[in-house]
């Protein structure tokens, strides 16, 4: 494969990404919205910003889901994949 094959198809994974975040950004934010207020493990307290990389993976994963358990499996995932099992375990399940 040729350098002007390999950049084509950079530039074209690149203009799908912009896409994709334009088109799913409402959706994105409206995650990071969810994840700030309910803050499951407290590690966001005062900075929505910070819940970007882990609503990202997030929804990466959200066609898997066909139902809501689906999508609360994927969160919970996500979660213990970025902060650990035990960390995750350990929240205070009653408020």
């Amino acid at each position: 494969m040729d350098e002007a094959t390999k950049d084509s198809e950079l530039e074209q994974r690149r203009m799908a990404r912009k896409r994709y975040q334009a088109h799913y950004r409402a959706l994105h934010d409206e995650l990071i919205d969810i994840l700030f207020q309910l803050d499951p493990i407290s590690v966001h307290a005062d900075n929505t910003d910070k819940f970007v990389p882990e609503a990202t993976t997030i929804m990466a994963r959200l066609r898997e889901a066909r139902v809501a358990e689906d999508v609360e499996q994927i969160v919970l995932q996500e979660l213990r994949r970025w902060y650990g099992r035990r960390r995750l375990a350990n929240q205070d399940r009653t408020e």
